[in-house]
């Protein structure tokens, strides 16, 4: 399975949302809080402007999307 981050932050509902989607999937997946730091300098080389931001492999992924999830994991 391709490596899954989820970049978030505090009171995002849509980011918890996409935790537990993760989670009741069963998949392993990194969870980086973009008030620390290291993981603000990822979201931003990311290019990242709003959370909840997916990496799902290589792919981005803005917001939360089911299918824009389940299409990358499928992706070779």
């Amino acid at each position: 399975m391709k490596k899954i981050t989820l970049y978030t932050k505090k009171n995002c509902s849509v980011c918890l949302t996409a935790k537990h989607y993760f989670e009741q999937q069963g998949w392993a997946f990194r969870l980086c809080d973009i008030a620390n730091p290291r993981f603000s300098k990822e979201f931003a080389s990311l290019k990242g402007r709003s959370v909840p931001l997916i990496k799902v492999g290589d792919q981005i992924i803005r917001g939360f999307s089911i299918k824009s999830i389940q299409d990358a994991l499928q992706r070779e």
